[in-house]
């Protein structure tokens, strides 16, 4: 669908000017404001949306690029930002357990063990932000291993954690299997539920070598964000799957009709 090139009406919102994460409420009302519209259509120009809600073209972009990142939107360079096409998807209600990696493998009698690539700490960029609750002064814990059942590759795997919030972590405990585990406990932390999305995508180099495979071959990408019971995010991570590999089988109970 071509996109629209007259700009949306942005009605107006009101944004709390003393709380601190302005963008994030200027992201949500740019989430509303897509969801109700047909792909393609135009946002407002950066400097309208300032206008709009009394803030910064700072905050503005913060917003719009995180949205960008999600695929929420899309921006062509010269033309704007545009609502983008939504992704098919499917929301499984009623799913009480999520099984892990490690989990997985030893299911089908593997023995799942974990190889630590490299660990960097790195400042936060925007998708980091949002799905952290990190400020730019944070710094973040990178971590890539490679999921292992029995010596063999079966999946690439990036985390991120705040250091602030987890101060003290070694190789040892970058090394451990059932990191969610170790944190929960050495930190106090009770986890009450994980948002985790599943996609597909292409291999670049890092995931195409260790999973044995040709660099834009495809990939199943699940991404999970852990939750304690305060609300916060704790843990950012993304597991890359070889498409030949993995199959999700699940159960759904069919609901009647009103």
């Amino acid at each position: 669908m071509p996109p629209d090139r007259s700009p949306l009406a942005v009605s107006r919102s009101e944004i709390d000017q003393s709380a601190t994460s302005l963008w994030r409420q200027v992201k949500r009302a740019l989430r509303d404001l897509a969801s109700s519209q047909q792909p393609g259509s135009r946002l407002p120009t950066e400097g309208e949306l300032c206008t709009q809600f009394g803030v910064s073209r700072t905050t503005v972009r913060q917003a719009v690029n995180s949205l960008v990142a999600e695929g929420v939107l899309f921006s062509r360079q010269g033309s704007g930002t545009y609502v983008a096409p939504a992704k098919l998807g499917e929301e499984i209600a009623g799913l009480q357990s999520l099984v892990s990696t490690r989990e997985l493998i030893s299911r089908r009698g593997g023995s799942p063990t974990i190889r630590v690539m490299g660990v960097d700490t790195i400042p936060p960029d925007v998708r980091l932000k949002d799905r952290l609750a990190v400020t730019d002064k944070e710094l973040v814990y990178k971590i890539r291993r490679l999921r292992l059942s029995d010596g063999e590759v079966v999946a690439t795997q990036v985390t991120y954690l705040s250091q602030r919030l987890f101060p003290g972590l070694g190789p040892a405990d970058f090394a451990s299997s059932a990191l969610r585990d170790l944190l929960g406990t050495r930190y106090g932390l009770e986890f009450s539920h994980v948002d985790a999305t599943l996609e597909v995508g292409t291999a670049d180099q890092h995931h195409a070598e260790p999973l044995g495979i040709a660099v834009g071959a495809p990939l199943v990408i699940i991404e999970r964000v852990w939750y304690v019971t305060t609300g916060t995010p704790v843990i950012f991570s993304r597991i890359f799957h070889r498409h030949d590999r993995y199959r999700m089988q699940m159960r759904i109970d069919l609901v009647s009709s009103p």
